[in-house]
């Protein structure tokens, strides 16, 4: 039969069923099903074409394929089947995706209605293989265990009297005397806490064979015959203490009252599992993890936001709960990469910081090397200068001596005086003087690096020749990046 997510058609039988409720005529009477007396006028019985009992037309109003027993002939008629049989017989006649679409607790009901031999059964697919495999070339299952069925698992609805118009009711049963106690044919006592008879057998009466009081016995007192009548003469006085009942007396003459059962305390219920949580799913076995209680998978679910409603199978739970962890898993490899690729780009913007601060130190290192050069450039050139000033002054004496000029000698005792040093242009800028010729006071900013290092007449000639800041060497484009400060 093809498979399909339904059967399609109708099922198949194997053959004629025999007749159960014929031997019986006691179960002719009504329904097996719903209970229903059968009449000839109004509800007539019907047989079911698969388990052989008698039905009545609404309970059998379904319909299966009966092969054709004549030879001459082949094919399969409709007959009527009971509403207990079309159940199992879609089953039978379902395919894979069928028997897999039905919760598992029908198929277990259908395996066990039928004796099916099952190996020990952990999942559905294997209950469902064993189903299939159970049956017979012609799609139907064996004699063997249909005739199982028949006997031992078709349900019976006849609980009761039959419902119905006509049923006989039962005859009413005699009401049955209830039993009379026993008179005890000895005179009775005035007193029978002081009847030294009863008190005797009362005595040698053990304590567990004594029968409990009578609720409704009230014991009278009758003053004996002997006694005189009573006088008005003043009642005597009795002690404080309450009287003593009979029925206590007697009791304590007995023997000691046997004391109440008492019931033991119920044990306390063990606490359930705790429900693992993703750490210990992370180190835990997909053995181990298909070893937990449906309950527990549910609870995992449940608290990782999980929608397990439409689960039913523990197979699904179990996939489900794998699927969560290998998620998990994939997630926290992935933040473990993210966090050791943002500690390294922290570590390499540290590097590249650091040797930027390196680069800036050696950079301001060789800018205050090449000041100081300067200076020291500048200072050598202004000396020789005033040495090669003093020749020229005395070759000019000699020239106005040899045209007949007075020549006035040089003093003997005359000692030079040396220039006073020059100071570096970082003394120079703190001083507010041009760092340049170092006389002017120093007004002119750059504003590309922001340097007060200049007077007019220098920027003039910084503009014309070199174009650049004397203390950090930025260009200066235009003049318009020169600004004038004004002091007060």
């Amino acid at each position: 039969m093809p498979e399909a997510d339904s059967p399609r058609g109708l099922p198949l039988l194997s053959g004629p069923a025999p007749s159960f409720d014929s031997d019986n005529h006691t179960a002719d009477i009504a329904c097996r099903k719903c209970n229903k007396e059968f009449n000839v006028i109004f509800t007539r019985a019907r047989r079911c074409n698969h388990c052989g009992y008698n039905y009545c037309s609404s309970c059998t109003d379904y319909t299966a394929l009966m092969p054709r027993a004549d030879g001459d002939t082949t094919g399969w008629d409709p007959v009527p089947v009971c509403g207990f049989c079309i159940e199992n017989l879609n089953i039978t006649a379902g395919g894979r995706n069928y028997l897999r679409s039905l919760p598992l607790s029908r198929l277990k009901r259908y395996v066990t209605a039928y004796n099916i031999k099952t190996p020990p059964v952990l999942e559905k697919d294997d209950l469902i293989e064993a189903i299939i495999k159970a049956r017979g070339p012609n799609g139907c299952l064996s004699n063997t265990q249909e005739d199982f069925y028949r006997l031992h698992s078709v349900p019976n609805g006849r609980l009761g009297r039959p419902r119905g118009l006509f049923s006989n009711r039962p005859p009413p049963q005699p009401a049955q005397p209830s039993p009379q106690p026993a008179r005890n044919s000895a005179p009775s006592f005035a007193r029978p806490d002081l009847d030294q008879s009863s008190n005797a057998n009362s005595t040698q009466r053990p304590p567990n064979h004594q029968p409990p009081p009578s609720a409704h016995y009230v014991p009278r007192y009758a003053p004996p015959r002997s006694a005189p009548p009573p006088s008005h003469s003043p009642r005597p006085r009795y002690p404080s203490h309450p009287p003593t009942r009979p029925d206590a007396q007697r009791s304590t003459s007995g023997g000691v009252p046997p004391r109440p059962a008492t019931t033991a305390p119920a044990p306390p219920r063990a606490p359930p599992p705790p429900v693992p949580s993703l750490d210990e799913l992370l180190t835990m076995s997909e053995d181990a993890v298909a070893a937990l209680s449906i309950g527990t998978l549910k609870q995992v679910l449940f608290q990782n936001h999980v929608n397990a409603r439409l689960l039913l199978e523990k197979g699904e739970l179990v996939a489900r709960v794998r699927l969560l962890i290998e998620d998990e898993r994939q997630e926290r490899a992935r933040e473990t990469a993210a966090r050791e690729r943002e500690e390294q780009e922290i570590i390499a913007r540290q590097h590249a910081m650091m040797e930027e601060q390196r680069l800036r130190e050696e950079r301001q290192r060789e800018e205050r090397e090449a000041r100081e050069r300067a200076a020291a450039a500048a200072t050598a050139t202004s000396g020789l200068e005033d040495a090669t000033s003093e020749p020229t002054a005395g070759n000019e004496a000699s020239d106005d001596a040899g045209e007949g000029k007075p020549v006035t000698p040089p003093a003997e005792n005359k000692t030079s005086v040396p220039p006073p040093p020059r100071m570096s242009m970082a003394a120079a800028e703190r001083t507010g003087l041009c760092v340049i010729c170092q006389d002017e006071e120093a007004n002119i900013a750059i504003v590309d690096c922001g340097h007060l290092a200049l007077c007019r007449s220098c920027s003039d000639l910084v503009m014309k020749s070199s174009r650049e800041c004397p203390l950090c060497r930025t260009r200066i484009v235009t003049e318009q990046r020169l600004l004038r400060i004004f002091k007060t």
